[in-house]
């Protein structure tokens, strides 16, 4: 299984959390809440550490 690195930030100008999958090309996402974001596709299977 390969692991990869999950980058989420919240947006200053938005106040949206904009997720995105290191290493994989165009495995982005946005969202108004970090619950919300993990529910959408890729990210659902985000481990939180």
């Amino acid at each position: 299984m390969k692991t990869f690195t999950t980058i989420i930030e919240k947006c200053k100008d938005t106040g949206l959390f904009v997720g995105y999958i290191s290493g994989l090309t165009g495995v982005h996402s946005q969202a108004e809440s970090l619950d919300e974001l993990q529910k959408k596709p890729y990210f659902d299977r985000v481990q939180r550490v």
